[in-house]
Order: C-alpha cells, then structure tokens, then sequence
C-alpha cells in the first residue's frame, strides 16, 4: 500500500511553475506547473460522465465530475465511479474534522495502466515517474487568471487501493487552508482519513500494518513527531532527476529509467515511517482523552501557527505515552480507541475494613477504574451480579465467563505507568494483590472486538 510525503519547496522545475509535490506513499514538495484552473463544478453536481478520449494501447481516458472532483481516469465506468465515491467521503471526514467546507473543485488523475498514458495527459512531468514508483502526488496549481485568488490542490496517483484516497487529504488541506502541517501529521491525518471508511473509529488499516507494529521495536511518541523533513533523501533524488533532464518542455514526461534503486530504498524507509506517523495521529484523533487537544494542535498546524506538541500536551505526558504505548501492544483490525480510554478521573483510594466497594463494570469497554487502591500482599473478597455477553450471538454469562475464559472478569494493577499483568477473577472469590497501585476490571474478550459485547456486572470488593 503506497502512501504520501511531503518534500520541501523546490523551484527548479521551471520559472513559472508553482511548487508542492506531495507523493503518495511521499508527498514532495515543490514543483513548477503552469496549467490554468479548469472549469469548477457547482456545490452538490451528481457524479457524472463529462468527456471521454482514447488514449494509447486503445485505452479509454475518461472525465467525470462530482461535487468536489473532476476525475480523470483510465478506470472503467463502474470502478470510476466507486472512486469518486471513495473520494467524496474521505473529503467528507476532513471537512467534518477541519470544520472547514472544501473550496471549489480539486482536479485528479487516477491511473489503473500507467503505460497507456499520453505525455500530453498527464499533468506534470514528474507525474509517471511518481505513479510507477512512488504512487502519486499532489501539487498546487495557479488559479488561473485570478492571481489574486488561492492556489488550487491537483493529484495524480495510480489506481491502487488508498493512493487517491490518501492524496485527496491533502488537497483538501491545501486547497482549504493552503497549509497541511508538519510531515509526522499531515502524513499520518491522510491515511487516517484514507481508512475512515470503514469506522470512523475503529483501526480500519490493512492487515500488513498490523504485522508491521508486532514485528518492530516500538516508536515512542516523541520519536515521531521529531522525525522532521523524513523525506529530504527523496527531495534530493527528485531535485537530481530533474537536473539530469535538461528538457523541460511543455507535455513531456520525465524517463522511468532515471529512477534508481536507492530511490527505490529511500521510499520504503519513508513508507515505514508513515505507518508509524498513522499509529500516532488515529490513536490521538479518537482517544477522547486526548482529540480535543490534537483537534486544536491540527487547527493550528493548518493556519500555520505550529503550535508545539510537547506544549499542548505537556500536562498529560506520561498519560498519553502510556495509552499510546498500550495501544500499539494491542493493536489489531477492528481495534476501538475510544473503547479502550483509560480513566485518568477517578482517584482510588484504600479501603476500611468494615467497608464494602460496588462499582458497575461494563463489557464492551477495555480497562475500568474501581477506585478501590491495592495494597500488595494483601487479600480482598470479591463477588459479581448481572450478566454479560462477548457477542451479538453470543450465550449469556455471569463473571466466569464461557468455557474459552472469554467473557471472565479479569484485573490489573496501574501504579503511575507500570501496569500489572492482567489476573483472572471470574465471578467471586479472594485474591491478593501483585502490586500497589488502582485495580481496573474489564470482561476478557479479544481486543479487537469489544463493539459488539453487552451487558454489565456490579463488582463488590473488600478487603481480607
């Protein structure tokens, strides 16, 4: 799966081209592009067929219109329509994200056969070297006539899954703000809102990214978010291509053979960090600890304020470190931000001995706080009333939970950010505490899929 970088402003392309080549898979920076604004669409067109040209090898290029895009494609019919779907709701999560509505059309070309592309159809000269070996790319575009008016956002990007969707985050962000943010951010926010399709709050990415985080030494988050420029390696091999082509001339594509094989590393090195900076920006954007600050960080980011992130979340720290932290551990498809918030709210405290503690833990949440402060070493008396189930089929089950153990009330201590192993506890009984610290309860159930439990139980504690 490709993805964006953002490399930094480049002028050499050309004298009048305007510069922000943001890739898919990468997104550059800088480049020249001199093409005037095309018609925009009125607010609310339905998706439709506007031209149609027969392009190379017999293969049909195609223009349609929606609300916010007028796509060029070599898709057939149906394929170029579930596109433009795809791309509407993506600029509709970032409209309901940025709270900013898209401004006027963005233009895109989506490529299924590279090779069947004309020069003269493509819409930059780095276009089909950036589609065949990066994925694709966004650039600003001159408005026209309207020199007073804002750039306009176009992208090119080949026909896989994600690209388009990806590169249509930041054409928003730059047709609407004119600024996208730090690469860890505007990186990560395009791939969330790549993947919003399918939950707008449940991991959504392709299994291959969940292999990638179990396979790899965790990144903490100061880690990502100092990253800087990490597409400078392939800002310089663009800026390279570019001078050893000494013909710039209107409609000619630069030669695949200038792409190299170390191009070809400094992308994958690029790619990894991306999932990375996905990790960070989909855990902040629904942690409901955490969104309010990240919204307002991002706001800042796209009215180029860059406001700090160690200032905006200096007062939850090590909070934030450790639900991040925990997040990664767990992390599967279908895995609930929201669902799994730790509560930073409520204060344990010990308990007197002639003193009983009743608190309702709920099945489809993660970890929940009792309040009730342990003691190591020391033993409580527990017991449970109500029911719960582990599924929208699933049988009933008291705190025992079925014969898999799935739907078992278990624990955890939390002292600070150590975390306990998780103990079983079932329905009643004693057990003595591993560690002091606050004991949090939840229904054992796969990580991955808590959504769908229900029912609740009313936990009684006290102490030996």
């Amino acid at each position: 799966m490709n993805r964006s970088w953002m490399l930094s402003r480049n002028t050499a392309l050309s004298n009048r081209l305007l510069v922000l080549l943001i890739f898919a898979g990468l997104t550059l920076g800088a480049a020249d592009f001199s093409q005037a604004a095309s018609p925009r669409a009125r607010s609310g067109v339905a998706p439709r067929l506007v031209a149609s040209t027969c392009g190379s090898n017999g293969a049909m290029l195609r223009q349609y219109r929606s609300q916010h895009f007028l796509l060029n494609t070599d898709l057939p019919d149906d394929q170029a329509r579930v596109q433009l779907a795809k791309l509407e709701s993506v600029v509709g999560f970032a409209t309901d994200y940025w709270k900013r509505p898209c401004p006027g059309l963005i233009e895109c070309y989506v490529a299924d056969r590279v090779s069947s592309w004309p020069d003269a159809a493509l819409p930059h000269p780095l276009a089909r070297i950036s589609m065949v070996h990066i994925g694709g790319a966004t650039v600003t575009v001159a408005n026209g006539s309207a020199r007073k008016s804002a750039p306009r956002a176009l992208f090119f990007a080949r026909a896989d899954e994600g690209i388009a969707e990806h590169e249509s985050v930041h054409a928003y962000c730059l047709q609407a703000f004119g600024a996208t943010g730090p690469t860890w951010y505007k990186e990560g926010m395009a791939e969330v809102g790549c993947y919003c399709g399918q939950s707008t709050h449940a991991v959504g990415v392709p299994p291959s990214y969940v292999d990638f985080f179990r396979a790899n030494p965790r990144q903490t988050i100061r880690e990502i978010v100092s990253q800087g420029k990490s597409t400078a390696d392939i800002s310089q091999s663009l800026r390279e291509i570019v001078a050893e082509e000494s013909s710039q001339q209107r409609g000619r594509q630069i030669p695949l053979s200038f792409w190299t094989e170390d191009d070809t590393r400094k992308v994958q090195q690029a790619r990894e960090l991306y999932r990375w900076n996905w990790s960070l920006c989909h855990f902040l954007c629904y942690n409901p600890n955490y969104a309010s600050r990240f919204r307002r960080l991002g706001q800042s980011y796209v009215s180029n304020q860059q406001r700090s992130f160690e200032d905006e979340f200096a007062e939850v720290a090590w909070q934030v470190e450790f639900e991040y932290d925990f997040f990664l551990r767990h992390i599967g498809v279908g895995y609930r931000v929201d669902l799994t918030a730790w509560d930073w709210v409520t204060r344990p405290s010990k308990l007197p001995r002639n003193k009983r503690l009743q608190v309702r833990v709920v099945a489809d949440r993660g970890f929940q706080a009792t309040a009730l402060a342990l003691t190591a070493g020391e033993q409580y008396r527990y017991r449970c009333e109500g029911a719960w189930k582990v599924g929208l089929n699933e049988p009933l089950t008291d705190a025992a939970g079925g014969q898999n153990g799935r739907g078992r009330l278990v624990g955890v201590v939390q002292r600070g950010a150590e975390l306990s192993e998780a103990f079983a506890l079932g329905d009643s009984g004693v057990f003595t505490a591993p560690a002091d610290g606050h004991l949090y309860a939840r229904c054992e159930d796969d990580w991955t899929e808590l959504a769908d439990n229900a029912g609740s139980v009313i936990l009684t504690l006290r102490r030996e």
